[in-house]
């Protein structure tokens, strides 16, 4: 299927979906930088709105201890 023969509907919902993903992007973006910056994954967790266990499977977690 060419994007050319999407509805108008299918067109707002992928345009929604790559905002979506770009958001979750972003949280992982500032979750990594927390965690460098020495903040516990709880309050992370609490603050970006990703599940402890998504933190702790960000590529910089190497399963420290905070």
């Amino acid at each position: 299927m060419q994007k050319d023969d999407w509805a108008t509907e299918d067109f707002i919902t992928y345009e929604v979906l790559i905002i979506l993903e770009a958001r979750i992007e972003k949280s992982i973006e500032i979750a990594i930088n927390l965690l460098n910056a020495g903040v516990s994954p709880e309050i992370i967790s609490k603050c970006v709105g990703l599940s402890l266990e998504e933190i702790e499977e960000l590529p910089r977690y190497e399963g420290r201890t905070y």
